[in-house]
Order: structure tokens, then C-alpha cells, then sequence
């Protein structure tokens, strides 16, 4: 594994409090009371963050300070970061306002059930910290056998989440072969797990190790049935032919 390089990408963390009542001349309908609320917004192009990348990144965060870039011995880019603190602020309070704004159930005037839009006001959001820091991407080589990847990663100081990657492309077909593939332990290729009908990759049955169906032989089995075997497995044993 080599780290072939960071990019260093500008967020705001921003915090804020939101309160306020809803009342209709019955009484009190619905209420908003959320501290500490925390959101991350892109200064690159003020897209939000998605919230379960958020949370795993405020989570014990490896975020830096603009002024401390770390020293590495690979090649660093800082991206451009245009969107200021001011539109941040803004772009932060208009989120929480969609996100706490429900249809609130009430009676109507024959006694049904309704339901009622309780939009709160920009006055309820208020922004206790707004901070910039820099999410550090460590852009990785991998090489497994004859087959090289890249991925990236960010981390939150005791777990790496990868963001980034070609490792799950499957070799016979191209397709996302998502987190089950599997590795050819032949030429480093992943590949969709083993299925019955058109597998893309097989489990040698003789030594148990995972290959892909370009690297996988077939040898005579019980009775009219055959048999997956390795390249190694398949040398030791006569009659054994490309599975493709």
C-alpha cells in the first residue's frame, strides 16, 4: 500500500440551537427544542454533507485547523474553497428550518384528525459556532497480485471510512460487485461471490481459496459433475481445463 497523495477539502462545522413553540387557540401544538445541533456545509459549494458521513467525522474528528497542514511525504492539494461564512451561516440555518418544520397533527373544527405545517422562523435558529476546517482525503495505491486499485479514505482517529474506490469492480463483468466481492487469489481480481447460475467466481474445491472464473479450472468430479479447482490445485490433478 502506498500513499499516493492528500487532498485537503474546506468545510464549515456549524452549530446551532433551535426553539420555538407552535399554538393554535386550542392550546400548544407542537414544539422544537434542539441543542448542539451539528451540520457540515462544503465551502467548495455549500452542498451539505450527508448526515451518517457527518456524524462518522465529528466522531473523535481528525478535522484541521486551515493554518496546520500536516507534513507528508506525498504530493498535497488544497481545494478552492469560495463559499464564505456568511452564506455558510445561511445555508446552515435554512437546512435546519426544512429539517424541523413537520406537519403537526391537530383537530379540526368537526374533531378529524389534521394536520397543520409548522414552519419555524429564521429567529429560532440560532447559530452558537461556526467554525472552517479542512477534511484531509488520503488518496492510497493497492496492489493485490498481478491487479493495482486506488481508493480514498478519511478517517476520525480510531476508525477509516473509504469514500472513494475501484476495488469493487468486479473483473468479469464491470459491475459494482459492492462489499461481498471477492478476491481471485490467483491474479488479484475482484469478482461477484459465487452463485448458481453464470458465477463470476468460484471457491476451489480441493484448498478452499477464492478465484475468479478467467482464473478457475474445471476437473472431473463425482460421477458426471465437475469441479472448481485453482491454478495450484488444478496442476497437481490430471484432466483439469479453463473454466472459461
Amino acid at each position: 500500500m502506498t500513499l499516493a497523495g492528500l487532498r485537503l477539502e474546506a468545510h464549515y462545522v456549524v452549530t446551532a440551537d433551535v426553539d420555538q413553540d407552535f399554538g393554535a387557540g386550542a392550546g400548544p401544538m407542537h414544539s422544537v427544542h434542539e441543542h448542539g445541533v451539528r451540520d457540515v456545509i462544503s465551502a467548495m459549494d455549500g452542498s451539505a454533507m450527508d448526515p451518517a458521513r457527518a456524524s462518522f467525522l465529528l466522531k473523535g474528528s481528525r478535522l484541521i485547523e486551515p493554518s496546520r497542514i500536516p507534513a507528508v511525504a506525498c504530493p498535497v492539494v488544497r481545494e478552492r474553497s469560495p463559499v464564505d461564512r456568511a452564506s455558510a451561516k445561511r445555508i446552515a440555518t435554512e437546512r435546519l428550518i426544512r429539517k424541523h418544520s413537520p406537519a403537526a397533527p391537530r383537530a379540526g373544527q368537526d374533531g378529524a384528525p389534521r394536520k397543520m405545517a409548522c414552519k419555524i422562523g429564521p429567529r429560532s435558529v440560532r447559530i452558537t459556532d461556526i467554525r472552517k476546517v479542512l477534511l484531509p482525503k488520503y488518496q492510497l495505491r493497492l496492489k493485490f497480485l498481478k491487479r493495482s486499485y486506488e481508493c480514498t479514505l478519511v478517517q476520525n482517529g480510531s476508525e477509516a471510512l473509504i469514500t472513494e474506490s475501484d476495488m469493487y469492480e468486479c473483473g468479469a463483468c464491470g459491475k459494482d460487485a459492492g462489499k461481498a466481492a471477492l478476491l481471485c487469489n490467483s491474479c488479484g481480481a475482484m469478482a461477484h461471490a459465487p452463485k448458481p447460475f453464470g458465477p463470476h467466481s468460484h471457491r476451489c474445491k480441493d484448498c478452499g481459496k477464492t478465484v475468479c472464473g478467467n482464473c478457475a479450472f474445471r476437473a472431473k468430479g463425482a460421477l458426471v459433475f465437475k469441479k472448481m479447482l485453482c491454478g495450484q490445485c488444478a496442476g497437481r490433478g490430471p484432466g483439469a481445463n479453463r473454466a472459461q
